[in-house]
């Protein structure tokens, strides 16, 4: 009886194995008509990301990549079989990752000009250890695709995205992080050299923003009023349950918060609903500021310090 069950407890363990578990390699020097192996690779992310299933991991091998405009990710992982993309040395990228799928994981990955796009299907998506550098405008480390339609709202855009340790330096006239969605993470990240551009747009609800250093944002008089975080209220949009906690502001000379109601043109309707405080709740305790300026403009409730 007992090697019975032994017989069918393995039975059950490889049946939710994931079927196929390969390691695929990219590099400068590849070819997509190879095997993918490291000794004979690929050469572009596109290809590799047309190919991989569930539970695979392509290495990039260092090296610089200047594919199209933008790579996109075929297929969809799973919880215990995600899809990976992992810098094996120095990588830099001069594309974007525009991201649709879920259970995708992005590792190690130097991104010049442009980062990642989280459209309004993407979930449980990881980005770590990615720095996203020299960026004008429009760009940054993080986009997320906003709600379209009358009756879409910001909880109906990408969900449980976690950003940790990554990097988003000197951005000019843009916006660095553009939050839609619910439930995303943002920890450990650093961002840096703001020229006229805001660091964070919060739009959706239930995401936290933890342990992160923001410094040496400036208003250059470029175009754009800058702010560390903004979010505003017209067209449907709204924040909730927000938390901005143990972050360093550093010789950030621009406004802290700028969250307001919008224009007349922009009053609620039926699908603006924005003087509804149940929509409305964004926390900052414990953080430190040095050398930096803490004005805020506040025209919605529930705002806590």
């Amino acid at each position: 009886m007992m090697k019975h069950l032994g017989e069918l407890a393995l039975f059950c363990l490889i049946s939710v194995l994931p079927a196929s578990a390969a390691t695929y390699y990219i590099a400068p020097g590849g070819s997509d008509g190879a095997a993918g192996s490291q000794a004979a690779p690929w050469a572009t992310y596109a290809h590799a990301a047309a190919n991989v299933v569930a539970g695979d991991t392509v290495l990039i091998q260092p090296g610089f990549y200047d594919e199209t405009n933008s790579v996109s990710v075929a297929a969809s992982g799973t919880s215990n079989a995600p899809i990976t993309f992992q810098a094996n040395g120095a990588v830099t990228n001069d594309f974007y990752f525009d991201i649709s799928t879920s259970w995708l994981k992005l590792s190690g990955l130097d991104s010049k000009g442009a980062g990642f796009i989280l459209r309004r299907t993407a979930r449980y998506i990881t980005i770590t250890n990615c720095v996203v550098h020299n960026i004008g405008p429009g760009g940054g480390l993080a986009w997320f695709e906003g709600p379209t339609g009358a009756n879409l709202t910001p909880e109906g855009c990408a969900q449980y995205v976690t950003i940790i340790n990554s990097t988003c330096d000197t951005l000019t006239n843009g916006v660095m992080v553009d939050i839609q969605g619910v439930g995303h993470l943002i920890q450990g990240c650093t961002f840096k050299n703001g020229h006229s551009c805001d660091c964070l747009h919060l739009f959706g609800s239930n995401t936290v923003v933890r342990a992160c250093t923001f410094t040496d944002f400036v208003d250059d008089n470029l175009g754009m009023h800058p702010d560390m975080t903004q979010s505003w209220g017209s067209l449907g949009q709204w924040a909730v349950d927000f938390v901005l906690e143990q972050n360093t502001y550093i010789r950030c000379g621009v406004q802290l918060c700028q969250y307001e109601q919008m224009a007349i043109a922009q009053r609620p309707t039926i699908n603006t609903p924005w003087t509804n405080s149940a929509l409305w709740g964004i926390s900052f305790r414990n953080n430190v500021f040095i050398d930096s300026n803490m004005q805020c403009s506040i025209d919605f409730p529930n705002v806590r310090f």
